[in-house]
Order: C-alpha cells, then sequence, then structure tokens
C-alpha cells in the first residue's frame, strides 16, 4: 500500500522548533541527516509518496546511496524525491500550495544526478598505506570529499570510521562513514575482500589537497 506520509531529510542547523512541531504531524515524517540509515529503512517500509531532502545532503556519499537505494527499488517506484535548500523549507511552502501544485514543490533531481562522483578521484600508488579503524587496507583513490578502500576485515554501510592515510612526507586523518560496500568472493588467488565508499567528515581540507597532488596526473 502506498502512503500518503511525505519525509524529510533536513540538516542539523535547520530551525529546531520547527522541526520538532512538524515531527509532531502526521502528515509528515522528519529523520535528521544523521539518521540517514533509519530514514532509509522507514522509507523502504512505509512507502512515502514523496521524499524532501537538504540539496547538500543529495550531494554527499550517504544521500547519494539513500537515492541510489529509492530509486533502483521497484515497490518505490512512485516515490518522487525533490530538493530544496533546507528541507524543512517544505512545510511554509506546500502550506502555501494548491493541493495539485503540492507535488512540485522544491527541485528534482537532475537528470545527470552522480551524487559525489562529480569530486574528481586521485589514484593511489602502492606506497601509500591506509588504515581503517587500525584495520589494514588498500588505498584505490583519494578525492576532496572521500575514498575507496579494499580491505579483508567486515564493513557495513552508514558504519562510523577512523581514516589514516600515509606516506613517506606526512599522514593524513580523518573520521567519515561507509556510503557503500560491496563483498568480493575469493577469485583466483585473490582472498576474499570488500571494497568501500567513505565519506569524510570535515577533513583537514589544506592537508588532504596537498596529500592528492603528490599523485594527481601520476
Amino acid at each position: 500500500m502506498i502512503s500518503a506520509l511525505v519525509m524529510l531529510i533536513v540538516g542539523d542547523d535547520e530551525d529546531p522548533a520547527l522541526v520538532q512541531r512538524t515531527a509532531a504531524e502526521q502528515r509528515f515524517q522528519v529523520f535528521p541527516e544523521s539518521d540517514s540509515l533509519q530514514a532509509l529503512q522507514a522509507i523502504e517500509h512505509q512507502r512515502p509518496r514523496l521524499v524532501v531532502l537538504n540539496e547538500a545532503f543529495a550531494k554527499t556519499a550517504r544521500g547519494a546511496l539513500l537515492i541510489q537505494r529509492v530509486q533502483t527499488n521497484s515497490a518505490l517506484a512512485h516515490c518522487q524525491i525533490r530538493t530544496l535548500h533546507h528541507a524543512i523549507d517544505y512545510v511554509r511552502l506546500v502550506d502555501q500550495a494548491d493541493q495539485a501544485e503540492q507535488t512540485a514543490v522544491g527541485l528534482p533531481l537532475p537528470t545527470d544526478y552522480l551524487g559525489t562522483r562529480t569530486a574528481p578521484r586521485i589514484k593511489m600508488p602502492p606506497g601509500v598505506t591506509a588504515r581503517l579503524d587500525g584495520n589494514e587496507a588498500k588505498l584505490i583513490d583519494l578525492s576532496a570529499r572521500g575514498a575507496r578502500v579494499m580491505l579483508s576485515a567486515a564493513i557495513r554501510p552508514f558504519q562510523r570510521v577512523r581514516f589514516t592515510a600515509a606516506d613517506e612526507h606526512e599522514q593524513f586523518r580523518c573520521s567519515g562513514a561507509v556510503a557503500w560496500v560491496v563483498f568480493e568472493p575469493a577469485r583466483g588467488s585473490a582472498a576474499p575482500h570488500y571494497l568501500a565508499g567513505l565519506e569524510f567528515y570535515e577533513p583537514d581540507t589544506a592537508l588532504l589537497e596537498r596529500f592528492c597532488n603528490r599523485y594527481r596526473g601520476s
């Protein structure tokens, strides 16, 4: 059964009083973007007609994963995804719109939406080492927003992690979250392993850019 519910995924900087009032209304369900895994589970279970996201969240790895899961779930084919600068503004805008116009509030995703893939990825050479929560990992590539790694230790989507990359010059450390995971079974001489995409939280941008620039074009 398709729900008439509208789900809002709001940023931590949005008006807390308005968020609280909206969450109390039956026609809306509100999640902070930090609870995007819980929001995704609710979307898959309740099948809302509309999901409204912060524009900034839609450009993150977690936002891209949520959007991809919704768009590829046949049970959610009816569900529209729209974005606003502040998702909570949907409440004010929809109350001002006619009933027929309510689904048009907010912006649709662009047809060429690529999530975080607009950030150039810099391939890392074998001499660059990496660790994830202390576990050794192979660093495949690095960008201004995250990294791709290969490791033998089990890992799951949305898991919070501590990431470290190091070369002969310096060390880069940052907290982050796992945006996606693919398990690769044993194949030939290759042992089973996990491929994972990471999203960084508030990295040292100067250090990260310096680290990436050393291997740009190599």
